[in-house]
């Protein structure tokens, strides 16, 4: 066999590689990472669905609760673990941090505590909820980092807020709206924002901070805190208040009767902040104060231990207490009405106090009013209009008292001259020294009478105007008058013991006698006269001698006129 080359191929020609040929080969490329991302995502799906159908009943993958891994655990274990979680968190301290300073507290403290069962059933469920890719992501993820399920808490919010109250160092509280009374009337008075840790911004940060673990720590901001309440509340309870203060309030007090005034109950109401409302509240205790005007004098007078004389003779008289505005629960028996009564009710009745006596029988007898120590009588024409005077005047001042150290004005005790208080119209000199008529007239011979029973008992008289013109009725230069206000006559008890002013009269005469115990007499121990201008200047010198045997001397002063109508400067 002949061997033979075979057939010379012609050559092959290459063509050149185009742009579509590179855009194949990158399609093929990416077709191929798709395939192998298809057939990874089929395997990850795929192990997902073996380890999610494996798991079912246990707590997903790399689960914590509170920093311990409870992966794994099924129901009964991981109510164990929540049980376990739960008595720690009872021993828990809790750490509150913020600007300027926090504070401490514990859980007992705030009442706090785990949920157990919602704790429980939210651990089971991490990794199992929401949609298919988010669930997929994140189990893929477990295999990396942890999964935190959350704590659920409950806290005594009460408790919580006065711990917050109590404990935050910079707090500055809000100040709650009130009422104020502005221009005679009851209005709404604004509050104001306060600044400080709310217990409301604690509550949030102690629920995220479970899933971290124990001690609890939490970061809070010192904020604003608003009022509680709008100002619409208080502006409702201040329309209620001025409703209620209009037209005042009623009281009686025993047998009189009067009514607080509107502009005193206004400052009486104020508000109160409770757990639950802005309510209207009425503070009455400056009553008192106010009752004390309006009820100034007792009810029933008490009567003073006094005295009487007979035969010469002095007797003690029994003091009685008496009654008056007002007694202890006077402002509550206000209080306790005002917020419900209306404007038909009767008034609002005021326990009374008992009112003492000033002067007892043991006060009367350490008064030492046993003898007289002075007296004096002057004699009238009967039957005239001026009788009445003197008597009436007599018989207002019999029985007063003139303590140690006191002084006795004739004016104040028996104060102005009218027809109501029994006088009559009678001669008088008056101002311009002539003779004229007034109600009172005729009292000046009382005025000279109790002036001469003072002069002989040894008394100050710090106050005593002689006649202008002279009477002859009376001691000449030893006398005195008396009008309304002035001239006035003053006796002083210069003595320690007290002294009895008793006068008595007849259809013709006027007696002055003092009743104490004998310390000092006085008598007249010369009288001078001398010439001013047209009238005659007296003056009449008494001597006083005391029981230790000192004397003292003092003298008394007048101007006489000569005639009607002739003044005396």
């Amino acid at each position: 066999m002949t061997g033979q080359l075979p057939a010379q191929q012609p050559p092959r020609r290459l063509r050149p590689a185009t742009s579509e040929d590179g855009r194949r080969g990158a399609g093929r490329r990416l077709l191929r990472v798709l395939m192998v991302l298809a057939v990874a995502a089929v395997v990850i799906v795929a192990l997902w669905g073996v380890d999610t159908n494996a798991t079912r009943g246990e707590v997903g993958r790399n689960v914590t609760l509170g920093g311990t891994s409870i992966a794994g655990l099924n129901a009964p274990e991981l109510d164990t673990a929540v049980a376990e979680l739960a008595e720690r968190y009872r021993g828990a301290d809790v750490a509150v941090e913020a600007q300027d300073g926090g504070f401490q507290a514990t859980a007992a403290e705030l009442g706090l505590s785990v949920v157990a069962d919602r704790t429980a059933a939210d651990a089971m469920t991490v990794g199992r909820t929401g949609n298919v890719a988010a669930r997929i992501f994140g189990w893929a993820r477990s295999f990396v980092s942890e999964r935190k399920a959350p704590v659920r808490i409950t806290v005594d919010e009460t408790a919580m807020a006065r711990i917050v109250v109590e404990r935050d160092p910079r707090r500055t509280p809000p100040v709650e709206p009130s009422v104020m009374v502005k221009d005679d009337k009851i209005v709404p008075k604004p509050g104001v924002p306060g600044r400080g840790i709310s217990a409301p911004s604690v509550l949030e940060a102690l629920q995220k901070a479970g899933p971290e673990g124990l001690p609890l720590r939490i970061s809070v901001v010192r904020d604003a805190l608003p009022p509680r309440f709008p100002i619409d509340v208080a502006q409702r309870l201040a329309d209620r208040a001025e409703q209620i203060s209009a037209g005042g309030l009623p009281v009686a007090a025993g047998p009189a009767t009067a009514t607080v005034p509107s502009s005193v109950l206004r400052g009486w109401f104020s508000t109160q902040v409770t757990a639950d409302e802005l309510k209207l509240v009425v503070d009455a205790s400056d009553a008192p104060d106010a009752l004390a005007e309006l009820f100034p004098k007792p009810t029933v007078a008490p009567v003073d231990a006094g005295f009487t004389v007979s035969g010469g003779r002095v007797s003690i008289t029994p003091s009685k207490a008496g009654s008056g505005c007002c007694g202890p629960g006077a402002a509550a028996a206000m209080q306790s009405t005002l917020l419900t009564r209306s404007a038909s009710d009767p008034a609002v009745t005021l326990p009374l106090k008992t009112v003492p006596p000033s002067r007892d029988e043991e006060a009367a007898r350490k008064l030492g009013i046993t003898e007289p120590i002075g007296t004096f009588t002057s004699n009238h024409a009967a039957g005239e209009p001026r009788v009445q005077n003197i008597h009436r005047i007599a018989d207002l001042i019999q029985g007063v008292v003139i303590a140690p150290g006191a002084t006795f004005s004739v004016n104040d005790h028996v104060g102005r001259r009218t027809t109501a208080n029994g006088f009559v119209a009678a001669p008088v000199i008056d101002h311009e020294y002539k003779f004229t008529d007034d109600v009172g007239g005729g009292i000046s011979q009382f005025a000279t009478t109790i002036f001469n029973a003072a002069f002989f008992a040894g008394l100050d008289i710090p106050s005593y105007y002689m006649h202008g013109i002279y009477i002859a009725r009376y001691p000449y230069g030893r006398e005195s008058t008396i009008s309304f206000p002035s001239p006035d006559v003053r006796i002083r008890n210069n003595t320690p013991h007290g002294v009895l002013i008793w006068p008595t009269y007849t259809g013709t005469s006027i007696t002055v006698t003092m009743y104490s115990t004998k310390y000092v007499s006085g008598e007249q121990t010369g009288q001078t006269t001398e010439k001013k201008g047209v009238c005659t200047s007296v003056t009449t010198e008494r001597t006083r001698t005391y029981v230790d045997g000192r004397k003292t001397t003092d003298r008394f002063s007048g101007l006489y006129s000569p005639a009607e109508g002739v003044k005396c400067d």
